[in-house]
């Protein structure tokens, strides 16, 4: 998404991330994630789900059905 919302010229490198929170209706614009979901079934692959992920964005936390672990081992700048 962050790739699409540059090539849209909807923000500009660096801190792509941060622009976008900054702008929430910018976001809206987005599409292509979407529409490539939709075609997973055509290409014969299944939906599984994901129950845990291993992230330091503390974006995730606030998804009530996944369980967050805080990789301890990497150094953020």
């Amino acid at each position: 998404m962050m790739i699409e919302a540059v090539r849209k010229d909807l923000v500009k490198p660096p801190n792509i991330l941060k622009k976008l929170k900054k702008f929430p209706e910018r976001i809206k614009q987005l599409n292509e994630y979407f529409i490539n979901t939709l075609k997973i079934p055509e290409m014969s692959i299944q939906e599984e789900g994901i129950k845990v992920i291993a992230t330091n964005d503390d974006e995730f936390s606030r998804v009530k059905s996944l369980q967050v672990h805080k990789p301890t081992d990497v150094k953020m700048s």
